[in-house]
């Protein structure tokens, strides 16, 4: 009896672990984080990358770690929808529209929301009483890309791959070889037409 207990309050406290690993992954940001995660998620640091390792080929901790995204998508808001419309702002914003009649910058409560999307950063100074305000935007060619990416629009491309020497057929190979051989004698009679014309 008392073994049994043991073993569940083993099974528990690896449970709580596993689960506490799967929120630490995620909040690090997932990919190359693992070490840390299990650190965290108390798991002795000598061993913390083996551990990773483990945990992340395990079923259950990887669906703790979907349960985690998913809460965590929930509480933040993020859909596919917002981040579309996110990355659409930033990637189209026209920045004339972040300026009055007379070319100054407006204040930021007037901008609308497109615009405001798209600011990184905001710098306000006061001179002589009358509040100014400096702007500076997101990359759109960084926002485009990832639209285009949304998109597919560079599937073709990624599509495409290095041929390496295992592709090529003998016969490929044997005609690589020969045209090779045929552009090396040209260089060669060409030197000797060189020398042969400076003597």
């Amino acid at each position: 009896m008392p073994e049994q207990r043991s073993s569940e309050r083993k099974t528990r406290e690896l449970s709580s672990r596993q689960w506490l690993f799967a929120q630490y992954y995620v909040e690090l940001g997932m990919h190359g984080h693992g070490t840390q995660a299990a650190i965290r998620a108390g798991y002795a640091p000598k061993s913390a990358d083996v551990r990773a390792s483990m945990l992340l080929k395990n079923p259950r901790v990887l669906a703790d770690i979907d349960k985690v995204r998913v809460s965590m998508r929930e509480l933040m808001g993020i859909t596919a929808d917002r981040t579309a419309q996110e990355i659409a702002r930033c990637g189209y914003f026209d920045p004339r529209r972040a300026f009055d009649a007379e070319g100054r910058p407006k204040p930021i409560h007037e901008l609308d929301a497109d615009i405001a999307a798209a600011i990184a950063s905001v710098e306000v100074s006061e001179v002589e009483g009358v509040r100014h305000y400096r702007y500076r935007f997101v990359a759109k060619t960084a926002a485009l890309d990832m639209a285009a990416r949304t998109l597919g629009m560079f599937a073709k491309d990624n599509a495409q791959r290095v041929r390496t020497i295992d592709d090529y057929s003998d016969a490929e190979l044997l005609a690589i070889v020969e045209s090779e051989r045929a552009i090396r004698r040209a260089q060669v009679t060409a030197r000797h037409a060189d020398t042969q014309a400076d003597s």
